[in-house]
């Protein structure tokens, strides 16, 4: 495949924005994720290769039991000098959701690689106060 330009990247993160704020973020990540990526949560667990990937993302989406929003803040991308990555793209979300084990409310940042037009890594942070998440109550 040919290199990934800066606004094919513009496009295709504003295409998976719209995506995840119409409830469809695992079509996203089907479409936009390679086969080989890496997904590093905020508490440092990590999942290697896209089928690993979906299952953990499955996971989240079945134990989410109240959505109450999502924005995304900013996001910025860069054309990379590194061989094995063509954009970077840094964005900010609003999150705003309770699953089975914990509520999140607030920010959490993630950083993308892109290379051949696929994200083939993520990473996610979250502010220190958010890492610590209230547990929900228990029945």
């Amino acid at each position: 495949m040919s290199k990934s330009t800066i606004s094919e990247i513009k496009a295709n993160v504003e295409d998976i924005n719209q995506m995840v704020l119409a409830g469809k973020s695992l079509e996203a990540f089907e479409k936009y994720y390679g086969e080989n990526v890496t997904m590093v949560q905020a508490s440092g667990e990590t999942f290697q290769g896209k089928a690993a990937c979906l299952v953990m993302e499955e996971n989240w989406a079945k134990n989410v039991t109240e959505f109450r929003g999502a924005k995304c803040l900013n996001y910025t991308v860069a054309e990379s000098q590194a061989p094995y990555v063509d954009v970077t793209v840094v964005a900010v979300w609003y999150l705003d959701f309770s699953t089975k084990d914990y509520t999140f409310t607030g920010t959490q940042m993630s950083v993308t690689n892109w290379k051949d037009g696929k994200v083939y890594y993520e990473m996610f942070f979250s502010p220190v106060e958010h890492v610590m998440l209230e547990e929900a109550p228990k029945n």
